[in-house]
């Protein structure tokens, strides 16, 4: 790969196609970003970008020399002996791996530092957005609901709590185009309807 220039935050607006598992490479993931002009100049706004990770792993590679998975290999996992836990590098999980569930929401800190969680709940709001809807260190407010929700061909998740009632939501569906969460919009109507000082009137 030539130079690697990092020139802030882009929309994908016309995806790669083909079928949801096929292996889509760094090259093409650059492609794609070079078709489309940012949305705003670096840290002006905020706007969650799933190529960005990729880009960080060729940065790691860049600096340490070896694949991403060998660097995950060598500096993570064996020096903390997690001899069942590997990186992937195909579409197929390898045995034994778990069955995958809606975890319940960790938001109290309690395995953080108190410098780590006062930077985790320190969100930025999404450009554009009228309502308390930010990101933080990978956490999402929606006023004072906190989590995550995601996305992936097919299905689609969110998970969010309320701290200072200990309400919580959590929602998976069967529907999802990897770039919407329509779970999300559920879970936003729920708000609405059990918490309306904290839905979209508020």
């Amino acid at each position: 790969m030539g130079d690697l220039r990092l020139h802030g935050r882009r929309r994908v607006r016309r995806g790669l196609h083909g079928r949801p598992d096929d292996a889509v490479s760094l090259d093409d993931t650059i492609a794609v970003l070079r078709r489309n002009d940012p949305l705003f100049a670096p840290g002006d706004q905020v706007s969650y970008c799933d190529s960005n990770y990729a880009l960080l792993g060729a940065i790691a590679e860049r600096l340490d020399g070896a694949p991403l998975h060998e660097l995950v290999q060598r500096r993570i996992l064996d020096p903390l002996g997690l001899d069942r836990t590997s990186y992937p590098t195909s579409t197929t999980l390898p045995a034994p791996h778990p069955t995958p569930y809606v975890p319940e929401v960790l938001v109290d800190g309690r395995l953080l530092t108190a410098e780590t969680q006062r930077a985790r709940l320190k969100t930025s709001k999404f450009a554009g957005q009228t309502l308390d809807f930010g990101y933080g260190l990978g956490i999402t407010n929606f006023n004072e609901y906190l989590g995550h929700d995601g996305a992936i061909f097919g299905f689609s998740s969110v998970v969010l709590t309320r701290p200072k009632t200990g309400t919580q939501i959590a929602i998976v569906g069967n529907e999802s185009t990897n770039s919407t969460t329509p779970t999300l919009s559920i879970a936003v109507a729920i708000i609405d309807a059990i918490d309306p000082s904290q839905g979209t009137g508020s």
